[in-house]
């Protein structure tokens, strides 16, 4: 979450330093390797590969991209999601 007034440096530079841990991981493991037994995975099911992990989160990126053009073209369209009937700008 992003603390009202702060200015774009901050998610940039969150966004900046999760790529760092995101890095020093990939150099220090190999795409192969399984990931330890954990809750955030399915119960019963094997635990993924690195490579699989990435993969997801390049799908959840796409997701959350995806969301973002959505806002983006209300916002061009002047529609806000917060009317009741949102109408475009005239």
């Amino acid at each position: 979450m992003v603390e009202p007034g702060a200015t774009r440096a901050v998610p940039v530079g969150r966004l900046r330093d999760q790529g760092e841990v995101t890095r020093a991981v990939l150099e220090s493991h190999d795409l192969g390797e399984v990931a330890r037994p954990g809750p955030r995975f399915l119960e019963g099911a094997p635990p993924p590969t690195l490579e699989r992990i990435l993969f997801h989160l390049l799908q959840e990126y796409a997701r959350h991209m995806g969301h973002l053009d959505l806002v983006a073209e209300a916002w061009v369209a002047g529609v806000s999601p917060r009317e009741p009937n949102p109408q475009p700008r005239a």
